[in-house]
């Protein structure tokens, strides 16, 4: 488990690296079905700065709605990542994810809160192997 920690944080941080010039890029479409059963969908992104934002929001036939968005940036010792969702019924979720690379350990903090006021977080430190 360590190491896939470890792998997933090396490629989001050379991802957000090998961005050597700020650009973005958006995407829309529709999509109907039988029925009436459909939906309308964007999403975009954007990169520059050592940061990576994504954000979508897709709005259905009926007129119900939900969006995310999450965005990835490189800090000293390592990276963070941050990312929310809500839909139009009034639910809404965001959390947070930090990740330090010590020299002889790892630490990831994680933390979140939805719209009905719950909140959590935790904080795990595993040794680097030599």
């Amino acid at each position: 488990m360590r190491s896939q920690v470890f792998l997933l944080a090396c490629a989001a941080l050379s991802l957000a690296a090998s961005a050597a010039e700020a650009g973005s890029r958006s995407q829309s479409r529709s999509v109907q079905g039988r029925f009436g059963h459909g939906y309308t969908a964007s999403r975009a992104a954007t990169w520059g700065d050592g940061a990576v934002t994504r954000q979508g929001q897709r709005t259905f036939n009926n007129g119900m709605s939900q969006s995310g968005w999450s965005t990835l940036y490189r800090t000293d010792d390592g990276y963070t990542r941050s990312r929310g969702a809500s839909g139009s019924g009034g639910r809404a979720v965001t959390g947070t994810k930090d990740v330090s690379f010590g020299d002889d350990s790892v630490t990831v903090n994680r933390s979140g809160s939805t719209a009905a006021g719950d909140a959590w977080s935790r904080s795990r430190t595993w040794p680097r192997g030599q």
